[in-house]
């Protein structure tokens, strides 16, 4: 048995690309995912980041016992998709009085990379 580490970045990038389709179709697993491979070892973070697709879909949730992604994720996982066609998905109900602003910035931000 071959060890992964071996693999071509190219093949590799592959993997992850074919991996974060199917993470795509299950709700809240891409954010999950994208920080486990993060966290896997230095080579796959570089990989990861230096990769656009996997960045490109932006799944909000408003689930008030984890709360709306934060202003900052957001404008890393922009900075990270480069020029990449974006996929947003807002998920959840209503949101509290307290996230109101916090809901406007993001809109804000993502305005600001529309094209």
């Amino acid at each position: 048995m071959s060890d992964i580490n071996g693999l071509p970045p190219e093949i590799l990038e592959l993997i992850l690309k074919s991996w974060h389709r199917d993470m795509m179709k299950r709700e809240g697993e891409v954010d999950m995912g994208l920080a486990a491979v993060s966290l896997t070892c230095k080579r796959w973070k570089d990989l990861a980041f230096s990769t656009p697709e996997l960045w490109s879909c932006i799944e909000i949730i408003n689930d008030h016992s984890i709360g709306i992604l934060s202003y900052s994720k957001v404008s890393n996982w922009l900075g990270r998709s480069k020029n990449k066609p974006l996929s947003l998905v807002i998920r959840g109900g209503c949101l509290r009085m307290h996230q109101s602003w916090l809901a406007a910035a993001l809109l804000r931000l993502l305005v600001v990379h529309s094209h």
